[in-house]
């Protein structure tokens, strides 16, 4: 075996490349790595995502009590937190050091074209809720994938909605139903009461009745709307409603996990809130949409414009809160407003 010299001049060990001495070192410095990776893989949970819980146990141990590879972890964390690092910063320290690949995180783009395409009728819902459902499958963990499903099944419940409609129409029309109604003005002419001309409606009337027309979701028991029709379309309204909270809620749970400050009537305020809100944008959306271009404009185009403003709404807010610091769509900053307001933690 090749020597190990000394250097009296810099009070370093010289260790040849080729010797077993190197190959020694290479392996011990390999065998505490991978020590190291264990550490940081038991501070994450089987969706790679940091398990809080462990996280805080391991912690609240004393220097002595932790090992080689625990303190290098601890370390690393400690110098991070007293940085100012939030908890999804330090997921992603624990995914680095785990050797924990990052996956598939979505496709805004993607996202922005489907839910356009969405508006093109029954096909197009059914293009946006099968691209939804492999986008959740494809982000791979379970709340990702828990969501995608809930999506697919709003949006079938929107496309149950649609067939009732046409079924029940005075003018049946499958074309429209499955591609969505490229009639100029059809918008506005759904508004219309017996009489009435596109012409006739002012702009106030016409954004009025189209926010009454989301927003309507009491079933008629009686009089002359109390029709099959009607209450089915009302009772797919509630299905997607409640397919939405669903979503909200998932999202909303996996916050606390990150904050454990959040408590689970927060989770439940924020998730009933945000839906809400939701429910409201997309009318008020929808009824200016219509009130500018529906009586101009195919209804598949007043879809469009609706989907691409609400979009530009939420980009613009997430842009502005990513800057102040932590991320939020328009739903989430009117919900931490509200709670935080009244107190609510």
């Amino acid at each position: 075996m090749e020597a190990i010299a000394f250097s009296f001049s810099n009070g370093t060990y010289n260790i040849p490349d080729t010797s077993e001495w190197q190959q020694g070192i290479e392996k011990l410095n390999e065998k505490f790595e991978d020590g190291i990776e264990e550490v940081a893989k038991g501070l994450l949970d089987k969706d790679g995502k940091i398990d809080i819980d462990k996280t805080d146990k391991f912690l609240s141990k004393k220097i002595n009590e932790l090992t080689p590879y625990e303190y290098e972890i601890y370390q690393k964390l400690v110098i991070a937190m007293k940085a100012g690092a939030t908890p999804k910063e330090l997921e992603e320290s624990l995914q680095i050091i785990a050797g924990v690949k990052k996956g598939y995180a979505g496709n805004e783009s993607a996202d922005f074209i489907f839910n356009e395409i969405g508006k093109f009728g029954a096909l197009g819902s059914y293009a946006k809720s099968i691209y939804k459902l492999g986008d959740g499958i494809a982000k791979g963990d379970s709340n990702s994938v828990a969501k995608s499903i809930l999506g697919f099944a709003q949006g079938e419940v929107g496309n149950f909605g649609k067939y009732v409609s046409n079924a029940y129409s005075d003018t049946p029309n499958l074309k429209a139903t499955l591609l969505g109604d490229f009639t100029k003005g059809g918008a506005v002419r759904a508004l219309l009461k017996e009489g009435e001309t596109v012409s006739s409606l002012s702009k106030g009337q016409t954004f009025l009745r189209s926010f009454k027309s989301e927003m309507d979701y009491l079933p008629k028991v009686v009089g002359k709307n109390a029709t099959v029709a009607k209450n089915l379309k009302v009772a797919t309204k509630w299905g997607g409603v409640a397919l939405s909270a669903g979503v909200n809620y998932i999202d909303n749970m996996e916050e606390m996990k990150y904050d454990p400050t959040m408590s689970k009537t927060r989770a439940k305020a924020e998730t009933a809130i945000e839906t809400g809100v939701d429910l409201l944008l997309g009318a008020a959306v929808t009824a200016v949409a219509t009130t500018l271009f529906g009586a101009t404009l195919p209804v598949v185009a007043v879809g469009a414009i609706t989907v691409g403003t609400i979009w530009a709404i939420d980009t613009g807010i997430e842009w502005v809160t990513e800057y102040q610091g932590e991320k939020k769509d328009t739903a989430e900053v009117v919900s931490d407003t509200i709670l935080d307001w009244i107190g609510v933690n």
